[in-house]
C-alpha cells in the first residue's frame, strides 16, 4: 500500500507541475486578432510559444513555476496548488511556501509566490481571509523573481479595498521555523477509529482517489476572473477598479466591435435596454484586462489601465440616418454634428463605384 501511495503521489506531482489549460477562455480562441502574449512573456524557461498558427506549451521545458497562471487575464491557465489554511482564533489565514523554501511540509507549497494572482487574492479575501503568510528563499537570487509579482498585486488590491472603505489584506513573511509552528495550528489529527485490514485498505484507496481527483479532473474549479472580481462590493464613482477600460469619444466611430466581443460584459450597449438613451456602458468590476477591446478597435479609441479610477462609465451615442445610403447609424455625441455618413459610406464612395460599374 505504501509503495502504491508513493507511486501515485509522484505521479500527481508530475501532473501538478504542468498547468491545466482551459483553451476556450484564451483570448486567441475568442478573437483571431488578439495580441495577448502574457504567458509567453512571463515564462522564465521559454516553455510557452506563440505564432500565427497556435499557442503551445512545451511540457519538457516547463518547470512548474506557474507564473503564467497569474499572468493570464482570462484564467485560462490553472494549477491545483492550494494554500495551507488555518484559523488562529477568529482570524482566517492562508499560507504559501515557494518550492525553494526550506520547509518540511508539502501543504501550502507552490512553485513560486509570484504565481498567486489577483483573482486568487480576491477569492481569499471574499472568503474571509485577510491574512496571507508566505515563506520563501531569497527571491533576489531567483530567475522567477518579477517586477510585477505578488507584492505589487497585493499593493494594488489593498489600494482598491481602501478606496472602497474595506479592511486591507495583510501579508507576513515567515521563517522556516515559524512555518512549522503555523502548520501545527488547528491541524491536530483526530483519534483514528479501530478497523480491520480490509477496512484500512478501502480507506487508503478512498484517500488516494480523493487526492487524485482534483488534479486529474480538468473540469475542477477554474474561477472566472470577472466573476471573482464581482464578489467584492460593487464599484461606485471615485473608487479604484482592478482594470479600467476607457473609450475616447472623440476617436470612437461607434462600430460596436469592443462591445460585441467583450467576454465579460464589461462593455455593454445600453441602448438595447433603453433605446431612448443609446450609449456604451462600462462596468469597472467586469474588466479583466484581457485586451480584446484594444485589439479589435481600428481607431485606437480604447485604453485599459490597472488599479485606476475610471473617468467615465458611459459614452453617450446619438442615432442618425446616413445621408448617402439611408441606413441608421450611431455616433458619439461629441461628433454628432460633424458626422453625416455611416461607417461604411465614410470609407467607400458608393456612388462612384456604382457609376464605374454602369459605365463599363
Amino acid at each position: 500500500m505504501s509503495s502504491l501511495r508513493d507511486w501515485l503521489r509522484q505521479a500527481l506531482q508530475e501532473v501538478e507541475r504542468i498547468p491545466e489549460i482551459h483553451g476556450e477562455r484564451c483570448v486567441h480562441a475568442l478573437v483571431e486578432t488578439a495580441q495577448c502574449s502574457a504567458c509567453v512573456d512571463t515564462c522564465p524557461r521559454d516553455a510557452w510559444s506563440l505564432d500565427d498558427e497556435h499557442l503551445a506549451l512545451d511540457a519538457e521545458r516547463c518547470d512548474g513555476c506557474h507564473l503564467c497562471v497569474a499572468a493570464c487575464p482570462e484564467g485560462a491557465i490553472h494549477y491545483s496548488g492550494l494554500p495551507m489554511l488555518r484559523q488562529d482564533g477568529q482570524k482566517k489565514i492562508a499560507a504559501y511556501a515557494c518550492a525553494e523554501a526550506p520547509v518540511h511540509t508539502g501543504e501550502g507549497r507552490i512553485g513560486c509566490l509570484h504565481a498567486i494572482g489577483v483573482a486568487t487574492l480576491i477569492a481569499h479575501y471574499t472568503s474571509g481571509i485577510q491574512t496571507l503568510l508566505t515563506c520563501s528563499a531569497d527571491c533576489r537570487q531567483c530567475e522567477r523573481n518579477s517586477d510585477d509579482g505578488l507584492p505589487e498585486r497585493l499593493l494594488g488590491l489593498n489600494a482598491l479595498l481602501a478606496s472602497r472603505g474595506l479592511p486591507t489584506m495583510n501579508r507576513q513573511a515567515l521563517q522556516a521555523s515559524e512555518w512549522g509552528r503555523m502548520a501545527r495550528i488547528g491541524a491536530e489529527p483526530e483519534p483514528a477509529p479501530s478497523m480491520n485490514r480490509r477496512q484500512f485498505f478501502r480507506l487508503g484507496t478512498a484517500t488516494l482517489i480523493a487526492e487524485a481527483e482534483p488534479v486529474l479532473d480538468p473540469t475542477q474549479s477554474m474561477p472566472d476572473p470577472a466573476q471573482t472580481q464581482r464578489r467584492l462590493p460593487a464599484w461606485t464613482p471615485g473608487q479604484l477598479a482592478a482594470f479600467c477600460v476607457q473609450i475616447d469619444a472623440a476617436a470612437c466611430n461607434a462600430c460596436g466591435a469592443c462591445v460585441r466581443l467583450c467576454p465579460h460584459q464589461a462593455l455593454v450597449d445600453a441602448g438595447i435596454d433603453n433605446p431612448a438613451e443609446p450609449g456604451y456602458r462600462i462596468d469597472p468590476d467586469g474588466c479583466t484586462g484581457c485586451g480584446i477591446c484594444l485589439d479589435v478597435c481600428d481607431r485606437q479609441a480604447v485604453s485599459v489601465k490597472a488599479w485606476s479610477v475610471p473617468e467615465t462609465t458611459f459614452v453617450a451615442l446619438r442615432r442618425k440616418k446616413c445621408r448617402s445610403c439611408g441606413a441608421p447609424f450611431a455616433v458619439p455625441w461629441t461628433q454628432a454634428e460633424d458626422q453625416t455618413l455611416c461607417n461604411i459610406c465614410r470609407q467607400v464612395a458608393h456612388s462612384r463605384l456604382l457609376y464605374q460599374v454602369f459605365d463599363q
